[in-house]
């Protein structure tokens, strides 16, 4: 759902929100990344095979970023 505000007020809250959102997934994928050994084996705990860490990443930091487009 996209619309668009002529409202200053609300479009600077709507790109606090996505810059804030943003930075949730892209600061825990570049943890992710600093934390690698951890966070792949804290996934093969679960059953979640360790392999799947670095699509896990990319997604976290890609798709993170792509919010503040």
């Amino acid at each position: 759902m996209t619309h668009h505000s002529s409202h200053p007020a609300a479009a600077a809250t709507d790109l606090s929100a996505r810059i804030l959102l943003s930075a949730i997934f892209v600061i825990s994928g570049v943890n992710k990344i600093f934390q690698y050994t951890g966070t792949q084996g804290y996934m093969e705990a679960f059953g979640v095979p360790g392999a799947l860490l670095p699509l896990v990443i990319v997604a976290e930091v890609g798709l993170g970023a792509l919010l503040l487009v």
